[in-house]
């Protein structure tokens, strides 16, 4: 009798620690924090690529800012561009700044909780509207509301993508987003819109947040199932003993 209680216990611990296991090698993540920075500090001439200068744990590097179809232009500690879509044209699909982010093998991008911080500025003529789309409906709708830059003065906008992500169905963490910012309704082909790196902040003048989330290999989980029923039929087999 004492020897089958002694075995009960011994197979409910390690079917229980088989469990917990499994249960971590699935939800195990990162925490919710930036996941991604660019910081433009020292960044002063029309440089058409900018490397980011946080990247997690977990991402593929490197993460570069660019853009597609508006002129780069030199400015202290900034990602400047002229050639915005003019009023009362709307949003040009072709005029961006963009970046796209990749999970390395293993590892998904989860944005649920997260959002995209832009420390954005226009000159007097500049895009009085910008929005953000991605990749996941193919650029089709915005992430959030247009937010209206102000005129040579740095300003937080802050994109969530909880309900955007709702929207769209996009239900599960993904590999690999992109990320587009569209500046729109300029008085001037020439004027221009930026993200600037201010001291003593914020420094990263763009900052997503989120979380990268390691998926384990299919193999680990049928490994994990099937030592769990396998303990679960030992404790079955010691109770009829009893």
């Amino acid at each position: 009798m004492i020897r089958h209680r002694s075995c009960r216990r011994l197979a409910l611990r390690l079917v229980c620690a088989v469990g917990a296991s499994a249960t971590m090698g699935l939800t195990t993540a990162h925490g919710q924090s930036d996941i991604v920075d660019f910081n433009f500090i020292g960044n002063n001439g029309p440089n058409l690529s900018v490397p980011a200068t946080t990247v997690a744990t977990g991402l593929a590097t490197p993460v570069n800012i660019t853009s597609n179809n508006v002129t780069i232009q030199g400015r202290n500690n900034a990602f400047n561009a002229s050639n915005w879509a003019q009023a009362p044209t709307g949003i040009d699909l072709t005029k961006y700044f963009t970046f796209t982010v990749t999970g390395t093998p293993g590892n998904f991008i989860d944005l649920h909780s997260g959002s995209l911080i832009l420390n954005v500025e226009i000159d007097n003529q500049g895009p009085s509207q910008l929005v953000v789309r991605t990749s996941l409906d193919n650029f089709a709708t915005n992430v959030g509301a247009p937010f209206t830059p102000t005129v040579n003065v740095a300003t937080l906008d802050t994109v969530p993508f909880a309900t955007y992500l709702t929207n769209i169905g996009a239900t599960s963490p993904v590999s690999a987003i992109e990320l587009r910012m569209y500046g729109y309704s300029a008085t001037q082909t020439g004027s221009t819109m930026w993200f600037q790196s201010t001291s003593p902040s914020p420094l990263n003048a763009v900052r997503l947040t989120g979380t990268v989330t390691p998926t384990p290999e299919p193999t680990l989980v049928l490994s994990a199932a099937a030592a769990a029923t396998g303990l679960a039929w030992l404790y079955r087999g010691i109770r009829r003993q009893k």
